[in-house]
């Protein structure tokens, strides 16, 4: 059986992407340094964790603004665990 990608996760970034302050892509370095390393991590094991998981979700929903950088990087996150290119562990 395939593990996919938590519904939560995929919809709180589609919000993200469609709420008003996403048209303001200027990021912050704290942020642009949090995703950095955590897609970093995803792409040397193949894998995410729900603890990587979680703290996506957490910078989503965050009052950070997310920067294009960083949307992009969530969004080849996504991508990934759609095509199955990603195994999602606990």
């Amino acid at each position: 059986m395939p593990n996919y990608p938590d519904p939560e996760l995929i919809g709180l970034y589609r919000w993200r992407l469609t709420s008003p302050d996403a048209s303001m892509n200027k990021g912050l370095s704290g942020t642009s340094i949090d995703i950095q390393g955590i897609v970093s991590k995803i792409y040397a094991t193949g894998k995410i964790t729900r603890a990587d998981q979680n703290e996506l979700m957490a910078l989503i929903v965050s009052d950070q603004v997310l920067g294009l950088r960083e949307c992009q990087q969530i969004s080849e996150i996504i991508n990934r665990l759609n095509n199955g290119w990603l195994k999602v562990i606990d």
